[in-house]
């Protein structure tokens, strides 16, 4: 009867172990596109990481640049503890209507240091609101360094769009590292695309500090490892781009966190397996 229990657990574990090496590492957008709710006053769900939503006005996207591919808004975010993404959740105030390839989700770490203010890393009381950042060198972390193209039914009032993630298709490294700053930028393919999308979507944002970064602006989606201005690649705070005031602006987003996977769930249960075990074993 031991050796049967012994069998059994030996099985367990092996299976349990193969699911979990083999396990999704989340990457695509579900659907291809969002989900949309009515906007209230507190994120839905527990996220991981979110900003203020107090205070919000709308913020649209900048003008392209000759020669540009599109356009970008974006939120520096510094989570305090490591993330795993399973979605990301932003408010808006509108959305066009638009087919996949009008916006595109992009990610980007800024571990190397490409994040500055008066001559440094980006920090808090981000004054006077000089700070820029490149992404290079990337890669992007999703869609397989190209990022995730995504649809619109459009959006006419103050909503939530949650936009989640699994890997259906590509295989993206995107769990963010405790103290790490990421870029996570939205971009506005509309205006390389001729006569289609318009402005495609509103983003909310406070004039609360955010001490894990801020919202910024591109005026090319280009990414330039030589990036010395907005037309090279170059990422501003929308405040030097001419779309905010002089104090720091924060893009209303949250993150939420990944459940355990039903693989780590069966080897929780190993382990309770193997603590029966040596019980009989006594």
């Amino acid at each position: 009867m031991k050796n049967a229990w012994k069998r059994l657990a030996t099985s367990i574990l092996f299976s349990g172990c193969v699911a979990a090496v083999s396990g999704p590492v989340f990457g695509d957008i579900i659907g291809g596109t969002y989900t949309s709710a009515a906007a209230g006053s507190s994120w839905p769900g527990s996220p991981a990481y979110s900003t203020s939503l107090s205070g919000l006005s709308g913020q649209g996207f900048p003008g392209q640049d000759s020669n540009a591919d599109g356009t970008l808004l974006s939120e520096l975010v510094t989570p305090s503890s490591n993330i795993t993404l399973s979605a990301i959740a932003i408010e808006v105030s509108g959305a066009s209507t638009f087919a996949t390839g009008g916006m595109s989700l992009n990610i980007f770490s800024l571990a190397s240091g490409q994040a500055f203010t008066s001559g440094g890393l980006l920090g808090s009381g981000e004054s006077p609101n000089n700070g820029v950042y490149n992404p290079y060198p990337g890669p992007d972390l999703l869609g397989n360094g190209a990022g995730l193209p995504f649809s619109s039914s459009g959006v006419a009032n103050n909503d939530f769009l949650t936009f989640s993630l699994n890997s259906a298709t590509t295989n993206d490294n995107i769990t963010l590292a405790a103290g790490t700053t990421y870029a996570i930028e939205f971009w506005d393919l509309s205006q390389a695309v001729p006569g289609t999308y318009g402005s495609s979507m509103t983003w909310m944002r406070s004039s609360n500090v955010d001490p894990g970064g801020g919202m910024f602006a591109g005026s090319d989606t280009l990414i330039n490892p030589t990036a010395s201005s907005k037309t090279t690649g170059l990422r501003e705070t929308i405040s030097e781009e001419g779309l905010a005031g002089g104090a720091p602006r924060t893009g209303a987003i949250a993150l939420y966190a990944a459940v355990p996977e039903p693989a780590t769930l069966g080897l929780i249960g190993v382990a309770s397996l193997g603590l029966m075990l040596r019980r009989r074993k006594a």
